[in-house]
């Protein structure tokens, strides 16, 4: 997986998933999603679709995606790859959607 090239939108959205998360996380209402794309624009979260879209279409094992993930700038911590394709899915369908992205018809 040393050949996967993570896009600055995608680094981003790890950087933001730091070590205060989880005093974020304690507001009600607020997700890991929120937090991690937070302030990303409606390019950028385009640009994580289309790049998780890619990764998840690989097919790596459970042990490369946590592999993966652990050499993100994320200090957000999955012990298990399947957990890491779990939140990579959700986390795309997450920005795959308004406010994110713009609804159909805009």
């Amino acid at each position: 997986m040393k050949d996967v090239i993570l896009p600055d939108a995608f680094k981003k959205l790890c950087l933001r998933l730091g070590q205060d998360i989880d005093l974020e996380l304690a507001t009600p209402g607020i997700t890991i999603f929120d937090i991690a794309l937070g302030g990303s624009t409606s390019q950028e979260a385009a640009v994580i679709v289309a790049f998780i879209d890619q990764l998840l279409g690989m097919n790596y094992s459970p042990d490369q995606m946590k592999s993966f993930w652990w050499a993100t700038p994320a200090t957000v911590v999955f012990y298990d790859g399947v957990d890491v394709v779990k939140f990579l899915t959700e986390l795309r369908d997450v920005a795959s959607k308004p406010p994110y992205t713009p609804a159909s018809g805009q």
